[in-house]
Formats: structure tokens, C-alpha cells, sequence
């Protein structure tokens, strides 16, 4: 199968808008007159990595009908992220 393929591509996408946003973020603030738009930018762009690292596998998933495991899977996430 071509798993590892499709993640490692995701993960360079993911790579390539998160510099994108970074090096454009600050053109951005300065286009809307905002600068701390700048930081948001930047630190809403790490989730273009975190997403890239989770798409392969979730869609792995729906394909394989473990929708059990995806939703166990997405009740630990709400956790994790409601409790921090």
C-alpha cells in the first residue's frame, strides 16, 4: 500500500502553508492594520501541520469502517484539548 507515501505528502503540504503563512503573516498585519494579527498567523498555522499528520489516518479509518476507534479517538482529542 502507498500509507507511507500519501502521509509523507501530506506532511510536506502541511510543511509548505505552514511557511507560507509565516512569511506572509506579517504582510498580512500590515495590510488590515492589526499587529498582533501577525502571532495569530502564526501560531493558527501550526495546525496546518498537526491536521497533515492526522488526515491520512482518519481517512484509513472511514475507509476501513472503524468508526468505533474514530470516535474513541476524537473523545480523547475533546478531552485532551478542553482540559489544557
Amino acid at each position: 500500500e502507498y500509507i507511507g507515501t500519501v502521509r509523507t505528502f501530506s506532511l510536506i503540504i502541511g510543511l509548505v502553508l505552514f511557511i507560507i503563512c509565516n512569511l506572509i503573516s506579517n504582510q498580512i498585519a500590515i495590510f488590515f492594520g492589526v499587529s498582533k494579527l501577525s502571532i495569530i498567523i502564526k501560531s493558527m498555522s501550526i495546525t496546518f501541520i498537526i491536521n497533515s499528520l492526522s488526515v491520512v489516518d482518519s481517512a484509513y479509518y472511514q475507509k476501513n469502517m472503524l468508526f468505533k476507534f474514530i470516535s474513541l479517538r476524537q473523545l480523547i482529542s475533546y478531552f485532551i484539548g478542553y482540559g489544557i
